[in-house]
C-alpha cells in the first residue's frame, strides 16, 4: 500500500489540543503552545532554545518563563498533561504516529527519578495503552515513531496524551513536542474488488447491491472500489462494469 500523511501539526496554529487532565497537579511548568525560552544549568541545556521545525517557531513546551533562569517555571510538585484531538483511523489497516520530543530530567537533587509518558487510546480517552514510559533524560530533540496498530485496534476515536512530571525530590524537568504526524497505509485500490479479497467476482456484486439498497455501510476504500465510472454514485452502471470485468477475466 501507499503511505499518506493523514494529519500533521507543527504547532504554528492552534489545532484543538487540550492542556490538562484529571489528576494533573503540577504547580508550575504547565504545557503551553509557545516559542520556547532556552535555559541552561551547569552548561547543560534544560529547555530548548528553539522548536524543531525548520520553518516554524512554535511547539508545545512545559513552562516558559521568559527571561528567567532554568528553575523559574520548570515542572514542580506533580504532572502536566497534553492531549491530542480525536482522529478517525477506522478506515485503515495500519497507521503510524511520529513526533519530535524533548525531555530533560537529569539535573537537581532528584535527577532521573521522574517519568516521561506517552499513551494512546482508541475509545476517546476512556482507556489508555503506553507508547513510552521512561526516566531517561535527553537534552536534545529526539525523533519517535510507533506503529499504532501494534498497541490498539484502530477506531474512529484515537487519541494521544503526553505526560511530564516532577513528583519526587526537587529536580529540573522540562519537556516539549513538535512536528506531530499520523501516517496511514492505504491498500492499493483494485476497481471492482469491493471486498478486497484480491479477485473480482460475484461476491463483489453482492456487496455493491447491498451498498445500493443501503443495507451495508461501506468504508471509504469499499466505496471507491465500487465507483468504477468515477461519477461519485454507486448504481447499476457500476455493476454492469464489474460484470464486464468478470466476463473478460
Amino acid at each position: 500500500g501507499q503511505t499518506t500523511v493523514l494529519f500533521y501539526d507543527d504547532f504554528e496554529n492552534n489545532l484543538d489540543w487540550t492542556i490538562g487532565a484529571i489528576g494533573d497537579n503540577a504547580s508550575s511548568g504547565i504545557w503551553e503552545r509557545a516559542i520556547p525560552n532556552g535555559t541552561t544549568l551547569y552548561e547543560q541545556q534544560v529547555q530548548p532554545n528553539q522548536d524543531y521545525s525548520i520553518d516554524g517557531i512554535y511547539c508545545y513546551v512545559t513552562g516558559n518563563g521568559i527571561g528567567q533562569g532554568a528553575g523559574f517555571d520548570d515542572i514542580d510538585n506533580g504532572k502536566t498533561t497534553l492531549i491530542s484531538p480525536i482522529f478517525d483511523l477506522s478506515d485503515y489497516n495500519s497507521a503510524f504516529v511520529s513526533y519530535w520530543r524533548w525531555y530533560t530530567n537529569n539535573l537537581g537533587d532528584g535527577a532521573n527519578q521522574d517519568f516521561w509518558q506517552v499513551d494512546v487510546s482508541n475509545d476517546a480517552g476512556l482507556s489508555w495503552n503506553s507508547l513510552e514510559l521512561t526516566q531517561q533524560s535527553n537534552n536534545n530533540w529526539e525523533y519517535k515513531e510507533f506503529l499504532i496498530n501494534n498497541y490498539i485496534d484502530l477506531s474512529n476515536e484515537v487519541m494521544f496524551r503526553f505526560i511530564a512530571e516532577d513528583s519526587n525530590d526537587p529536580s529540573l524537568v522540562e519537556a516539549a513536542i513538535d512536528d506531530f504526524s499520523i501516517l496511514v497505509i492505504e491498500d492499493s485500490l483494485l476497481l471492482g474488488d469491493v471486498n478486497a479479497d484480491g479477485s473480482i467476482d460475484v461476491l463483489d456484486i453482492v456487496r455493491m447491491v447491498n451498498i445500493i439498497i443501503e443495507t451495508y455501510d461501506p468504508s471509504n476504500s469499499e466505496y471507491n472500489a465500487s465507483d468504477l465510472n468515477s461519477d461519485g454514485i454507486i448504481n447499476i452502471l457500476d455493476i454492469v462494469l464489474v460484470v464486464n470485468l468478470i466476463l473478460e477475466s
